[in-house]
């Protein structure tokens, strides 16, 4: 209550004095003026007493309220700290003395917060913008007491009204962190750790910028896919690991290493000397060829490596990469793997020969340019026709007759071999339409399938509805599909029954070149084996030859598939070819591919 004293006061001053008047017979107006003033200075000392009550009780407040501000300060994850106007601390906060590696009275002056550098620095930059503003935010290198240094926010304030200052202290060690590591991610690949394709270019832009020569060397892994398809994405993934590891013991203060995605890597060379270079190429070759010990496997790598020089070949970063890139692929061509290659004029204009292939590819279709030949193929006990094999061609207006070795290559590259491929299929299943309403006698027709148009989700709806579009039966229609499908079996068992279940054949084309696996060939619903040309060169000299097709022969016969050997062109191979057992073959020596209309005056009648 605010106002006892001042009641209580005058009341007990009145008992006082009315018991003394009390005993007297006769008041005054001398004694009601003396009750007066006695009741006033009851009154005062009321006052004085609510007035020193409401003090204590205040007081009592604020030290409560200055509690739970101290409490507050004390309990914020960041540092705080008040100095006065000799820089000297007056209160520190528990965060503040952690941030700092003190205990609490150890840390007596703010200048033991930072070294002489970053004193002076923020002598001459932060003070002169506190006495103009009265505050100043930044960051700051803070030093520990054991010497060691963190990155810091610093709010600092002037505190009105006094010449004190209060700090308030965040730490920036996590922030850091991850700013560094998404600087890092932002300029390396995640999985090898090397500079990826952002900083490669970045490098290219300074080297080129300062005149400097540089030789850029664009590497790449020969049948990584296949390792990846068949050995699953983490062996994959593991391969590419150490890779990179090995390619990372080359770097030097003249040669620095990139991974610019997948199975591709980059590196780069800052010398006037080509046989550095040379060098160079040849120490990344074996370093892949020395065999990759992963989980249970040792992988055997080979390298293809193409490599372009700026200024000579371009001082554009994307034509140089482009350059480089294009000559890796030609070393791939070359027979023995392990290849390098510099970018030259030969290069150069077979470049712009598949830039303007590609190009022509396109309009292909549209421009009524490609059509089909055709090869029979003949049965051996019986010299009969059992069946044809469609090869399709191409004639362009700028290019001329244009090899399918040219063109389908490029056409796979683009994707563009998905349109070609169904147009292959429709072709095919007119012509034997065409050849079934003039009443020609039928035999089962063989067309080659990219891998990536049978990869396609609606290869078989689209299959399905050509067959329904030209009312051909199925039987009438043969797949040859390459070896290198069989090491997805997973992927590509279920779509080839479903093919089988149409009643259409399927084959396996070039037999005995790629790396098929006579487990899973047992369990692949084909027809046919179909022996490469390549087996059949020099098949009268030589013995590996006849062994090679003897033994494809006996494996089809123990799996009940029909083997048909390519590529006879001469009597002689015939004739080894009879003696081996050889069910059926095609090639020259039989009729080279010719045209539908020539097919019907000489084969279909």
């Amino acid at each position: 209550m605010n106002y006892l004293g001042r009641i209580l006061c005058p009341m007990i001053v009145l008992l006082i004095n009315g018991s003394a008047y009390y005993y007297i017979d006769h008041l005054s107006i001398f004694h009601l003026f003396v009750l007066l003033f006695n009741l006033l200075i009851g009154w005062l000392i009321g006052l004085v007493i609510d007035k020193f009550r409401n003090s204590q009780k205040t007081v009592t407040n604020y030290k409560h309220h200055i509690s739970e501000y101290r409490q507050g300060l004390q309990s914020t994850m960041d540092g705080i700290g008040i100095t006065n106007s000799e820089g000297k601390f007056e209160f520190i906060n528990e965060a503040h003395n952690k941030l700092y590696g003190y205990e609490e009275g150890e840390l007596k002056h703010w200048h033991n917060c930072f070294d002489e550098t970053t004193l002076l620095w923020m002598k001459k930059h932060v003070n002169p913008e506190i006495n103009k503003t009265g505050h100043w935010r930044g960051e700051a290198k803070g030093l520990r007491k054991n010497g060691t240094y963190f990155p810091h926010e610093l709010s600092i304030s002037k505190i009105q009204g006094t010449n004190k200052v209060i700090c308030v202290v965040r730490d920036l060690t996590d922030k850091k962190r991850n700013e560094d590591l998404i600087q890092h991610m932002a300029f390396h690949n995640d999985l090898t750790n090397l500079p990826n394709r952002r900083t490669l270019l970045n490098e290219l832009r300074k080297s080129i910028d300062n005149n400097q020569k540089i030789f850029l060397l664009f590497i790449n892994l020969d049948r990584f896919k296949f390792i990846n398809d068949s050995l699953g994405h983490s062996v994959g993934d593991l391969l590419l690991k150490n890779v990179g590891q090995r390619l990372s013991t080359l770097k030097s203060d003249s040669v620095f290493a990139f991974h610019i995605g997948g199975d591709e890597f980059i590196l780069i060379m800052k010398t006037d000397d080509v046989q550095c270079v040379k060098d160079l190429a040849s120490k990344i070759i074996n370093k892949i060829a020395t065999p990759f010990k992963i989980e249970n496997y040792s992988l055997v790598v080979t390298s293809s490596i193409g490599i372009s020089e700026s200024p000579k070949d371009s001082t554009e970063l994307e034509e140089l990469i482009k350059y480089a890139d294009l000559t890796m692929h030609e070393a791939k061509k070359h027979r023995d793997k392990n290849y390098y290659l510099f970018y030259d004029e030969k290069i150069k204009l077979l470049t712009n020969k598949k830039i303007l292939m590609e190009n022509e590819l396109k309009k292909a279709i549209g421009e009524n340019e490609l059509s089909l030949n055709y090869q029979p193929k003949y049965d051996l006990h019986t010299n009969k026709i059992i069946g044809m094999e469609a090869l399709l061609r191409w004639n362009n207006k700028k290019l001329g007759q244009v090899s399918p070795a040219e063109f389908i290559p490029i056409a796979e590259q683009s994707n563009l071999i998905i349109d070609i491929g169904n147009w292959v299929i429709k072709e095919t299943l007119r012509q034997l339409k065409q050849w079934e309403d003039k009443r020609h006698p039928l035999v089962k027709v063989s067309i080659n399938i990219s891998n990536i148009q049978l990869q396609q989700e609606d290869f078989l709806k689209t299959l399905k509805n050509l067959l329904d579009q030209y009312n051909v039966h199925p039987n009438y229609l043969e797949l040859e599909i390459t070896e290198s499908v069989t090491s997805v079996p997973k992927l590509i068992i279920p779509l080839l029954h479903a093919i089988k279940d149409l009643g259409i054949g399927i084959s396996i084309d070039d037999f005995g070149t790629g790396y098929s696996s006579l487990s899973v060939l047992n369990h692949l619903p084909i027809d046919t084996l179909k022996v490469d040309r390549s087996f059949v060169q020099d098949l009268a000299s030589k013995t590996y030859g006849k062994h090679m097709i003897k033994s494809i022969i006996d494996i089809g016969r123990n799996l009940g598939l029909l083997v048909v050997v390519e590529g006879i062109e001469t009597e002689e191979e015939l004739d080894v070819l009879k003696d081996l057992g050889c069910p059926v073959a095609q090639g020259y020596y039989f009729s080279k591919p010719v045209d539908a209309d020539e097919i019907e005056k000489k084969i279909l009648v």
